[in-house]
């Protein structure tokens, strides 16, 4: 207990490094210069809080021989030399952006011992069996999708495209040295791009106005400077972020992620506009916003009937509004602005209570304007995929029924159908046939009967991963037995321990050790933090 008190007052943590942790993740990410920030950054996979906004993206599924683990392992270690950290992307926005996701059957793969595999219990599941979404459409790649164990994501502007050499992972030096990355199994990649392919310049909708912001100000592209942003327009770190116990660094961060590929039907969106409009004699562009809840500038359609070129995210169902100059007070708990069934307000139903439920997205688009086969790689980073991902999805947007308010204040359920972007042949979805009608009793409103036609968005499949800190790559080889002696030796036979490099421990797994400062520095620097996992067989003990 002595050595522990020592230990925490030598990091100046407070009772422990777990409540340090959680409690800078609860602090709105505003300045990304201060040292604490600076720490996690520099541990932190980019993309995770700022979209790294490249023209192009790979997204590599990877399965490995379990006969051939040791050559997976020294790759996988290669590639994670390599990965950007959120830092270096901050600092310099052009920069391609290389990341790696494991995958709960990667970690397994490796071996890495249960204490510090995340503990989300939709993480060691399937997105397949936790989700409502609609099976008959997945694709054969993601049949049996928690086969695949390692993700690697590679995204640069197109300057920087023919360098890449379809990835910087598939550099030739790499595949001669793993003679062509025979150790796979099995490789999927998918690919995307920032430019929206639908035809219609009318479904072409402002994206990533809702997204949770974090460190503003620091490229010239946001055009904001960080001492003049609310504290209340940002979101603080936990909402994204939770610690990784496999990191080597005091604030070691990682972060859940969900990757789903939906292909868009852009003829059923150009059907169902026009089932909406022939119904109701309402305008195209006012049809379409009655689907997204949002006019395609963004302009939120609780606050507006036109397109204002309003792209605002500062906003809820309870606005007060001004009409024919008399401001009145009127909520929308009714809909007779923004229908119950839109896509933004399934999504967010934007009251007090759901902001911690609030996802990150970083997805992009996949194909081509002129092809049939387009649609979007959803990609999403949050502090939990059970009471996020999956309850966003599951309890708000796949859900027939809405919670409302009655007159006293109580909550009721209204069945309004579910998100619109997802229906289903039979579903039936009333619409409005003027915009903020005042009076509930005189709103006419027009039954929509969904057809198999008129699906816009079909599920093709998709996964679970988390993305683990830089310096949890750093190690991943100290869990394979064979490697892990081989590289003692090798170090051993140096006779100058003092030239261990940090985040190579020459031990095995399953002994706790705690290590105060002085301690530290008689072993030759090798550093860890409270709580590693390590064991020592007798011979290796007694040398250490």
């Amino acid at each position: 207990m002595e050595n522990q008190n020592k230990y925490n007052q030598g990091r100046k943590y407070g009772n422990s490094e777990e409540l340090s942790i959680v409690k800078q993740l609860k602090k709105e990410a505003i300045n990304y210069k201060q040292a604490h920030n600076k720490d996690l950054l520099d541990d932190l996979q980019a993309n995770i809080l700022k979209h790294h906004k490249k023209e192009h993206v790979e997204y590599h599924f990877l399965k490995f021989k379990s006969k051939e683990k040791e050559k997976a392992v020294l790759f996988v270690e290669e590639v994670g030399k390599k990965i950007t950290t959120a830092l270096e992307h901050i600092e310099d926005r052009k920069k391609p952006i290389l990341s790696m996701y494991l995958t709960y059957s990667g970690y397994t793969f490796f071996d890495i011992p249960p204490t510090i595999i995340p503990e989300d219990i939709a993480f060691r599941s399937s997105i397949k069996e936790r989700t409502m979404l609609s099976q008959e459409d997945i694709v054969k790649e993601y049949q049996k999708e928690e086969d695949f164990e390692v993700i690697i994501m590679y995204a640069c502007d197109k300057e920087d495209l023919a360098e890449s050499l379809n990835g910087l992972v598939w550099k030739k030096e790499l595949e001669k040295e793993y003679k062509k990355l025979s150790f796979i199994e099995k490789k999927h990649t998918e690919y995307g791009h920032l430019k929206n392919p639908l035809k219609d310049d009318d479904f072409k909708f402002k994206d990533g106005i809702s997204n949770p912001s974090f460190f503003p100000g620091t490229s010239k592209r946001e055009k904001i400077i960080s001492n003049q942003v609310k504290k209340s327009n940002l979101s603080s770190l936990d909402i994204v972020l939770t610690r990784d116990k496999g990191g080597s660094k005091e604030i070691s961060c990682g972060s859940y992620g969900a990757f789903a590929k939906f292909k868009i039907n852009e003829d059923s969106i150009d059907n169902l506009v026009k089932k909406i409009v022939e119904k109701t004699g309402m305008e195209k562009e006012l049809a379409a916003a009655n689907i997204i809840g949002r006019f395609k500038d963004g302009t939120p359609l609780t606050l507006s009937g036109k397109p204002k070129k309003y792209p605002t995210n500062n906003f809820n169902y309870d606005e007060l509004i001004k009409q024919k100059r008399t401001k009145i007070a009127q909520t929308d708990e009714e809909g007779l602005r923004c229908p119950f069934h839109t896509h933004i307000r399934k999504a967010n139903p934007r009251t007090e209570h759901t902001k911690n439920k609030a996802i990150v997205r970083r997805g992009v688009y996949y194909g081509k304007k002129e092809e049939k086969d387009k649609g979007i790689l959803f990609f999403s980073f949050q502090n939990s995929l059970s009471n996020q991902f999956e309850y966003v999805l599951n309890h708000w947007m796949l859900d027939k029924y809405t919670v409302t308010k009655d007159e006293d204040g109580i909550d009721q359920l209204k069945e309004d159908g579910r998100d619109i972007l997802f229906c289903q042949p039979g579903d039936v979805y009333t619409i409005p046939s003027e915009w903020n009608l005042s009076e509930t009793s005189t709103i006419k409103k027009t039954a929509i009967t969904i057809e198999a036609a008129d699906r816009m968005v079909s599920f093709q499949g998709g996964i679970y991963f988390f993305a683990p800190c830089k310096s949890f790559f750093n190690k991943i080889f100290a869990y394979n037995t064979t490697l892990l002696k081989r590289r003692h030796k090798d170090l051993l036979a140096k006779k100058n321990l003092q030239s261990v490099p940090v985040g190579y421990p020459a031990f095995n797994k399953e002994t706790e050790v705690k290590l105060n400062a002085k301690q530290l520095e008689e072993k030759g620097d090798i550093k860890f933090n409270f709580g590693t996992m390590v064991s020592l067989n007798q011979k290796e003990e007694e040398n250490a």
